[in-house]
């Protein structure tokens, strides 16, 4: 039996989580009104109970009329078709009771014959890291598997100050010489005004998605309605507020829910010293997990790292599930998103794909709550591949797209081989063609040719080759410009209007492209390169640092120009310009 509760019937949603000894704070009424606010969808709460009573299980999520996407609004009625994702946060089916893989089959086929029946397309499900609820779906659906995540073992005082790095330490230390002191408080009117500010500015500092920012509706609602569930702690120095952060709690688990710095005073540590304490009070009151979370986009990034300082020995790992219910209207969202938008990608990783943003040159955008998370690699362990990955990282502080950085190919060196603090390597282009998951690869090697032979030697068409584009890239006319797939733009490069680029090319940093510029495919462009307006390059060409293309220049193929040279004349394909102005080298 399966059985949907509403967010009206609040009593039994209530009654429904408590039967469940392994419930979180997640799956609480008063935990989804806030979003609910926010825009995220209708809550429901999904019940079921097998015919003989051994096995139940419980689902929240947060359902969405897919007639109110914006790209949709004259396909269907309201109320025709909805989709499913759980709430921010974590969150996924958990069971009590006899788990057996037949119970779970059987429960499965009830569940997914019950979606179809009530015209209900996918569902995107954030798994608990804490309750690790991931195990009982693999076997039934889709679980992908992506980042790390930390939590601090509660278990004493001193296993608590045992766990955190010595650096860390020395932090906290830091913090409390300066004079920070941590208090904290249940959710008043008044300090929720104070973590507004500090959280929306800590939001812009970050660059921030407008998703992330929440009205007062949301706060209230916290007040209101989770006020049992929730403490609040805040670093103070000569008075001020600098750090506060909202903790979420229930059941015997800790959330390290929404959290803000005053920037000018994160040089004092106050958040490191504000995690610390608000683990003792998690001790002291009797709660045995403390979860801070994982990366943006499950990286390990800065983010990651900071989290990972306080226990040197979490090994929680953070999952996903895709599920489809009603393949046939699922691909008939697809064509109508395609219709919509001739630039939607079907083939993004994106799920459920009919929700991914719409281009470019469309203003609205379908309202998602999903992180969009895309497995990447680089090929090309050297220099220039930590220069990728390095990339990669900046690219996940500034932009939506979100990327989880598994590593390094290279068939020059061991399997196994640690990457600064990048990652290993995983193996070469034999692994990449054996992959059966979704893959992006960057192709980190400087010489055109070479690059050029290791795309056609890579034919899983599992591996895609996406662009990665520096956030620093700025382009005075997006209207006109035009690029294609495998790019790596690097830090710090510009082009004016009516710039067109191919593909798998490398701009290595601060290279300028002028006016109705066009660029083939396969070149490499060392820093600090210049190209004037209306150059045209064509394949396989590598540019030297600080060298210049004058205007009106056309590059054809094969063609090597030294660095500092300055190019005034046609070259000739496949030789080598060297000088100012540059004139053929022949190698003797």
């Amino acid at each position: 039996m399966i059985k949907i509760i509403t967010f009206t019937q609040k009593t039994e949603w209530n009654d429904v989580v408590s039967l469940f000894k392994s419930h979180d704070v997640y799956y609480f009424h008063g935990y989804v009104e806030a979003f609910m606010l926010h825009g995220d969808g209708d809550p429901v709460l999904l019940y079921y109970k097998s015919d003989s009573g051994d096995l139940q299980g419980m689902y929240v999520a947060m359902k969405r009329d897919l007639s109110l996407l914006p790209w949709m609004t004259d396909k269907f009625q309201p109320g025709k078709w909805y989709d499913l994702t759980t709430p921010y946060g974590y969150g996924g089916w958990i069971f009590e009771g006899d788990s057996c893989e037949q119970n779970l089959q059987t429960f499965y086929a009830e569940y997914t014959h019950y979606m179809l029946e009530h015209n209900y397309v996918s569902n995107f499900v954030r798994y608990s890291p804490a309750l690790k609820n991931a195990c009982f779906m693999r076997q039934l659906s889709k679980v992908i598997d992506l980042g790390k995540t930390i939590a601090i073992d509660l278990s004493s005082e001193e296993i608590i100050w045992q766990n955190i790095t010595s650096k860390n330490r020395n932090m906290i230390r830091k913090a409390i010489k300066n004079g920070v002191t941590i208090e904290h408080s249940k959710p008043t009117p008044e300090l929720m005004a104070s973590f507004k500010e500090i959280y929306d500015e800590t939001m812009r500092y970050d660059h921030a998605e407008d998703y992330y920012f929440f009205d007062d509706t949301f706060y209230k609602s916290i007040i209101d309605s989770l006020s049992e569930n929730t403490e609040m702690f805040y670093a103070v120095l000569n008075g001020q507020i600098i750090a506060i952060s909202i903790m979420l709690y229930g059941n015997g688990l800790m959330h390290y829910h929404l959290s803000g710095t005053v920037a000018e005073f994160r040089q004092y540590a106050p958040t490191n010293l504000l995690l610390y304490e608000a683990s003792l009070w998690g001790c002291r009151n009797g709660l045995k997990l403390f979860h801070l979370g994982g990366g943006v986009g499950s990286g390990e990034d800065n983010l990651y790292k900071f989290k990972a300082a306080f226990n040197r020995n979490s090994d929680f790992r953070f999952s996903i599930g895709q599920e489809v219910f009603n393949l046939g209207v699922y691909n008939q969202l697809v064509d109508w998103r395609k219709e919509k938008d001739p630039q939607f990608d079907v083939n993004s990783s994106f799920f459920p794909v009919y929700r991914d943003k719409l281009g470019e040159n469309n203003s609205q955008v379908a309202t998602v709550v999903e992180t969009k998370v895309k497995r990447i690699a680089v090929y090309g362990a050297g220099g220039f591949g930590r220069e990728v990955a390095g990339g990669i990282l900046r690219i996940n502080h500034s932009s939506d797209e979100q990327w989880e950085f598994i590593g390094f190919y290279d068939d020059n060196i061991p399997i196994g081989t640690q990457i600064s603090h990048y990652g290993k390597v995983l193996g070469g282009k034999e692994a990449l063609n054996s992959i059966e998951e979704p893959l992006g690869l960057a192709i980190a090697v400087g010489d055109p040719m070479t690059r050029k032979l290791l795309f056609e030697g890579i034919t899983n068409p599992n591996i895609s080759f996406p662009n990665l584009i520096a956030p620093s890239f700025k382009v005075l006319d997006p209207e006109t410009f035009k690029i294609g797939r495998g790019n790596i733009i690097q830090d710090n490069c510009s082009a004016t209007c009516d710039v067109t680029i191919g593909n798998f090319n490398v701009f290595n940093g601060a290279n300028v492209l002028g006016h109705d510029d066009v660029i083939g495919d396969f070149n490499v462009l060392m820093p600090s390169v210049h190209l004037s307006g209306a150059v045209k390059i064509g394949n396989c060409n590598l540019l030297g640092v600080d060298s210049v293309v004058l205007q009106k220049i056309t590059v054809g193929n094969n063609v090597t120009l030294g660095a500092g040279s300055v190019l005034m004349t046609k070259p000739k394909d496949g030789s080598t310009y060297i000088g100012v102005p540059a004139k053929k080298f022949n190698f003797k």
